[in-house]
């Protein structure tokens, strides 16, 4: 149920202002409500302490609710996401608040599968915590793509975009926790808001690129070289990534990168 808060309703007309005390589901009891003088603005009371302003003072629950569900959404993100979302387009809490519904977090044991070859993936995740790795299997040969650590995305992003079975599987290296949206959830939040349009075309974008330039990477540098530009993109996952999962990545094989490793 929703509670009148005073200053304006939508249309700019007086509400009378209804002081809340009782308690909703999930949420402990709160304060009476307490417009900002002048303003129109609702700060619904919060355990004796105002929370966030919202422009929606018809409803004095509504600006508290906004706060708890924006909250939800920034307490499944680690920095890391944060940042990237803030990067790509300028959200607000709001913004998060609205796209809650969309998005759940899941977690994934060491050597479980986010995405198998052969079957449509469907959704992308955005890694919260822990390590995965994006791999192909030609004549039983793994040859690996991509690790996606904290702040980036885990997707097998042609499968994704084209709805065919996916020729890819990403893997959790270690215990890991993506926040996870589908393919027909992301599609609705595209029409909902330009900013996850932008979120979804930049993405889209530096994907492409990242492709470019391990293709270049593979066909114009030397191991010594490709090695090298590793260690200094992904500093951290030599000492916890499997070194024939790396020579795989680089191209080369395990004796090669140990050669490569002892003469330097």
């Amino acid at each position: 149920m929703l509670a009148a808060g005073a200053g304006s309703d939508w249309n700019g007309s007086p509400v009378q202002q209804t002081p809340v005390t009782a308690g909703v589901q999930g949420l402990p009891e709160k304060a009476p409500c307490t417009p900002l003088s002048g303003t129109g603005v609702c700060c619904a009371g919060y355990n004796g302490k105002r929370s966030r302003q919202h422009k929606k003072p018809e409803n004095c629950i509504v600006a508290e609710s906004i706060y708890l569900w924006a909250t939800k959404l920034f307490q499944r993100m680690n920095d890391a996401l944060k940042n990237l979302f803030k990067s790509l387009a300028p959200f607000t809490d709001e913004d998060f608040a609205e796209a809650d519904r969309y998005f759940k977090t899941e977690t994934l044991k060491k050597g479980d599968f986010f995405s198998k070859a052969g079957r449509i993936s469907d959704r992308l995740g955005f890694v919260n915590s822990g390590l995965l790795r994006s791999f192909y299997t030609i004549k039983g040969k793994e040859t690996t793509t991509f690790f996606q650590m904290p702040g980036s995305i885990a997707a097998a992003l042609m499968s994704f975009l084209q709805m065919k079975p996916a020729i890819e599987n990403i893997q959790a290296l270690e215990d890991s926790e993506l926040v996870v949206i589908s393919r027909k959830e992301l599609l609705n939040l595209y029409n909902e808001n330009w900013k996850w349009q932008q979120v979804g075309r930049v993405i889209t974008e530096r994907y492409y690129v990242k492709m470019e330039e391990r293709t270049i990477s593979l066909q114009s540098q030397s191991a010594q070289e490709r090695y090298e530009n590793f260690l200094l993109e992904f500093p951290e996952l030599i000492q916890v990534v499997p070194l024939y999962y790396i020579a795989s990545f680089l191209g080369i094989s395990p004796e090669t990168l140990s050669r490569i490793r002892k003469n330097r």
